[in-house]
């Protein structure tokens, strides 16, 4: 690829970042040098990041940027102020962000883009793992680390698969042929003003698709089908609504698969087998399939491959299972922290251990999200059995605001629902209050999941 060919050495800042990550090792198995910094705070990407061979240096200094360096690459967590990126303009050299370097990538390789609320990283994730066993070999770019790609290296790449993110609109740089939309519920209120200027980006996103180009949406989600309109290139709908083009029927959601099928009229019903389990997971894997489907692959290898597939890390993961007074407990983690979100995670874990009690423990992501979804976040919580909610996770451009996870729990008041300031005294909780066979759900985008190493 051209915007390759030059490059020996490239150092990136703010490294840890999920996406950052997942780009420096395509960096690397393209036979170029990656160096990064980053905060010294404990980030689930770290193991990653090392087993890949790849060095974080900490704290950040003009010093980490090696002085062969032929382009800096930024995490958008940060911005000119940082005492590396001064550095990098001081000595001229080329400064892109992290968005910026994935849309140079979608101008040269014909790109398949997986946007939306919610789902984006589980679709991301399995359609990588899928196209990573055909002719297609395509880059990937998850928002995670997908267990089965680790040792995964392309290099004769046909397509660049990424998850699109819409936060501070990264869609403007992004030319994708093919979009997945999975839904649009209105987050990123520290960015996006309202639910319009949020909706407005997707349309924009989604009238870039070219006329020869493809996009999948489901139909379920009243925005995205609005939102569909906006484009003239081929559509495929999918959902369990009778508007849906590729309807879904689940038959079953166990602990460690679930059953469902698809059909399309005229055609033979698909069935699916998948170690993901929930609703929300079968939309995912359907837009999988459809978009494998458009690409000319078979639908044996199609089902194979969407029954193989384990998962993202962070997504329903099953964590530790253990004993905790006596009792058997299951520790499950998920990123989820959108009440849209909470709600279909903690009613997928129902369906899956109706015998056992359901603790969540929710870390809220940012005040601004806290106090813009308030409402949906006090009912957010009903088919949990009990709840502890921890203080809100300040993010580094946020450490501050108007509301906090007391006035949460006093407005869900609740005898169920309980406030802990933080993981160890909700692990302390726990080992008291625990006297039945449980499962345990962290869920948030924060440090939340770190609670299993207290249990």
């Amino acid at each position: 690829m051209k915007i390759f060919d030059k490059l020996k050495q490239v150092h990136m800042i703010g490294i840890k970042g999920t996406g950052m990550s997942a780009l420096a090792v395509n960096l690397k198995t393209m036979a170029i040098e990656v160096t990064g910094s980053d905060y010294s705070e404990t980030f689930f990407t770290d193991d990653f990041l090392k087993k890949q061979g790849i060095k974080v240096l900490s704290p950040f200094s003009p010093k980490n940027i090696p002085a062969r360096t032929d382009l800096v690459v930024v995490s958008t967590a940060y911005n000119n102020k940082n005492v590396e990126w001064q550095e990098a303009e001081k000595r001229g050299l080329e400064v892109v962000t992290y968005p910026e370097m994935l849309g140079r990538i979608t101008h040269e390789l014909s790109s398949i883009a997986i946007c939306g609320s919610h789902g984006k990283t589980t679709t991301t994730g399995a359609l990588s793992y899928l196209l990573s066993k055909t002719s297609y070999q395509p880059i990937v770019n998850v928002g995670s680390i997908v267990p089965q790609l680790l040792n995964y290296r392309s290099k004769h790449p046909k397509l660049f698969v990424f998850e699109a993110d819409e936060y501070q609109n990264k869609f403007r740089y992004f030319e994708p042929r093919i979009v997945i939309l999975t839904n649009i519920n209105y987050d990123h209120p520290d960015f996006f003003r309202n639910p319009y200027d949020y909706k407005l980006t997707f349309k924009n996103f989604i009238k870039k698709i070219p006329r020869d180009g493809l996009l999948i949406y489901c139909a379920d989600d009243a925005d995205a089908s609005d939102v569909a309109k906006e484009t003239h290139c081929r559509k495929i709908s999918y959902g369990f609504s009778k508007s849906a083009q590729l309807k879904i029927v689940v038959q079953n959601i166990l602990p460690s698969k679930m059953n469902f099928s698809v059909s399309e009229t005229g055609n033979p019903v698909i069935k699916f087998t998948s170690k993901l389990i929930g609703n929300h997971n079968a939309l995912n894997l359907t837009a999988v399939a459809a978009c494998a489907k458009y690409l000319k692959l078979p639908v044996g290898k199609i089902q194979k491959s969407i029954a193989n597939f384990v998962g993202t890390q962070r997504r329903l993961e099953v964590k530790k299972k253990t004993t905790i007074n006596g009792q058997p407990c299951i520790i499950i983690d998920d990123f989820g922290h959108h009440p849209t979100e909470i709600r279909e995670i903690i009613a997928t874990i129902k369906k899956a251990y109706p015998e056992m009690i359901l603790w969540t423990v929710f870390q809220p992501h940012t005040f601004s999200r806290t106090e813009a979804l308030f409402d949906d976040f006090t009912k957010a919580f009903k088919q949990s059995d009990k709840t502890i909610i921890l203080d809100i996770y300040a993010s580094k451009r946020e450490t501050v605001g108007k509301i906090s996870s007391r006035d949460l729990v006093n407005e869900i008041d609740s005898p169920d629902v309980f406030y802990e300031p933080d993981i160890k005294s909700a692990a302390q909780f726990l080992k008291k209050e625990i006297k039945k066979p449980s499962v345990i759900l962290t869920l948030g985008a924060s440090e939340v999941w770190r609670l299993v190493e207290l249990l």
